[in-house]
């Protein structure tokens, strides 16, 4: 059985470190030993909401070296944003091209505004808002967020300087709990 993949929300720390945190409330079981080496979908662990089992996996990023592993336990009960590791550039890759390359394709993470539930979809038998591969303009509908009965619309508002997007990732599921500021979806900016 495969389970879905659910990335790690990646927040600056000191002294240039990286610090790895839960995107969401549950029990994890934490995989990586420090001084591993991490990139992009590697699997941190598996981390369970709501009895809902995902692969925790390093976010799009740059590759990482765990420095220092937070949990006292390798299967232990996390909050959103707790912090379960944290990283610093690994020696022996030059983050400078890498760093070149991924200016030259610019992401965008949309975020949610509230806590609540997120749909992907207007109704059950109606198609996505978006899927990946999807081009976007300012104002198109990405999805919504319920809150106690009402809906609220999630549109695409780019950073200044941009008004087109490639929908690279969806992050959340449809149907899920979501936190304020959780990745939603992951962009190019055209």
């Amino acid at each position: 059985m495969v389970r879905p993949s659910l990335p790690a929300l990646i927040t600056p720390g000191q002294a240039g470190q990286r610090q790895i945190a839960a995107p969401v409330p549950g029990r994890i079981r934490w995989h990586r030993l420090e001084g591993e080496v991490v990139t992009t979908g590697s699997r941190l662990g598996v981390l369970t909401e709501n009895e809902r089992h995902f692969d925790l996996v390093f976010p799009r990023a740059q590759p990482a070296q765990l420095e220092q592993v937070l949990l006292t336990n390798p299967s232990t009960i996390c909050e959103y944003g707790q912090v379960l590791a944290v990283a610093v550039a690994p020696s022996g890759i030059d983050v400078g091209e890498s760093e070149s390359r991924s200016a030259a394709t610019a992401s965008f993470e949309v975020r949610s505004p509230t806590h609540g539930t997120f749909y992907r979809r207007p109704s059950p038998d109606s198609p996505p808002y978006v899927e990946v591969g999807a081009e976007l303009e300012r104002g198109d509908t990405l999805g919504l967020v319920e809150v106690m009965k009402c809906f609220s619309p999630i549109a695409f508002e780019p950073p200044a300087g941009s008004e087109r997007a490639r929908v690279v990732e969806i992050v959340a599921e449809d149907g899920t709990e979501v936190r304020a500021e959780q990745p939603l979806l992951l962009l190019e900016l055209l």
